[in-house]
């Protein structure tokens, strides 16, 4: 019924994408959630899209242009149907520079 996607780590300012296939009866509603929270695509940086094959099947990408640190996460692909819902998990992880102040006496 579905392919996980995958966990995967970028470096900051790279683009994380995550692709999700669906195949049920009669599917009411895709989404896809970070840390438990509904995912909204936003004007530039977040962008969700949807394909629908002949048979039924659903594509659903999730990407991220320029990811930031507060891309770190755990994404899931939910879908819906008049059977129940099914969900898969993967993770982001944002690789970067970390910056550390020392204070001297």
């Amino acid at each position: 019924m579905f392919i996980q996607p995958e966990t995967q780590q970028q470096r900051l300012n790279n683009f994380a994408r995550f692709l999700c296939l669906v195949r049920g009866h009669q599917l009411s509603n895709i989404r896809w959630r970070k840390n438990g929270k509904t995912v909204f695509p936003n004007n530039c940086r977040i962008k969700v899209s949807t394909n629908t094959t002949a048979n039924k099947t659903v594509l659903i990408d999730l990407t991220i242009t320029s990811v930031v640190r507060n891309d770190n996460g755990t994404y899931e692909c939910e879908a819906f149907s008049e059977l129940g819902n099914l969900t898969k998990k993967s993770n982001l992880l944002v690789l970067g520079m970390v910056f550390v102040n020392i204070l001297l006496d």
